[in-house]
């Protein structure tokens, strides 16, 4: 209640060890929090007590919570929308399928934005019936989504800020994201040099596709340093897509 400068614990009802990642106030007395197993949590005396709704089933989580107006709300993640049009006495699971993931930011009742895994951000102009996929340029993780005005931001893994703005189609980087996998020699005859930089204990894949789309070769790495047969393969381009911990690159090699 003073800008920030000092903060009190809030009680819940008896159950702990809850993990919240999103709340939303709807006015000065009134809020939501929603976390994992499908929680949520409602406070109606300014967050002084929190008293658990029971009307969503457990299983998987909770990112992100709105309201339009004191009656009308929305909770989201992992795929799932539930909808109170009762103040949160009721909720409902939306039955179309969902692109809602990691964070949720709602401009209003019907235009929403979310990200997800593998650089994807995702848009609903009819409240979550039907979803858009975004340009975004990057297969990083991206963990929160937020708009003032027509201007969007959103920000992952490996320092990915990017941004979108009224008249863009997608969204764009505003930082060099730098890269885990070299790949060389580049063109190459016959063996190809699959090389990272992070940890040797990421689970580590990569692919090979034609510029046609087609998948060529796929094979899971165990090492930071990998060659590849590739001598079979005609002269041509490819793409190929590296994928560790939970950040995914493409890169392009010739083969003479």
């Amino acid at each position: 209640t003073d800008g920030g400068v000092t903060w009190k614990d809030q009680k819940t009802d008896p159950v702990t060890g809850v993990v919240f990642y999103s709340v939303y106030f709807v006015n000065p007395d009134t809020g939501y929090a929603v976390g994992e197993d499908k929680i949520i949590y409602k406070t109606t005396n300014g967050g002084e007590t929190w008293l658990r709704q029971n009307a969503v089933q457990y299983g998987g989580d909770l990112n992100s919570v709105y309201f339009s107006d004191e009656n009308v709300g929305f909770a989201t993640g992992n795929g799932t929308i539930y909808t109170t049009i009762d103040g949160g006495a009721n909720w409902i699971q939306q039955t179309e399928p969902s692109a809602s993931g990691n964070s949720v930011f709602f401009i209003d009742a019907n235009t929403w934005y979310s990200t997800n895994e593998a650089g994807i951000i995702a848009k609903t102009s009819n409240g979550g019936k039907k979803w858009e996929y975004l340009t975004t340029g990057t297969r990083e993780y991206l963990a929160s989504i937020f708009f003032v005005g027509d201007t969007g931001y959103a920000v992952g893994q490996n320092s990915t800020i990017l941004k979108t703005t009224k008249n863009a189609v997608g969204f764009s980087s505003l930082t060099e994201t730098p890269t885990k996998t070299k790949i060389y020699p580049n063109p190459s005859n016959d063996q190809l040099t699959i090389e990272f930089s992070d940890s040797p204990n990421d689970f580590k894949k990569f692919f090979i596709f034609n510029t046609d789309g087609q998948k060529i070769l796929e094979r899971q790495l165990f090492d930071r340093r990998t060659q590849i047969d590739v001598s079979d393969l005609p002269a041509g381009l490819y793409i190929v897509k590296t994928y560790s911990g939970k950040s995914y690159e493409e890169h392009k090699f010739i083969k003479k």
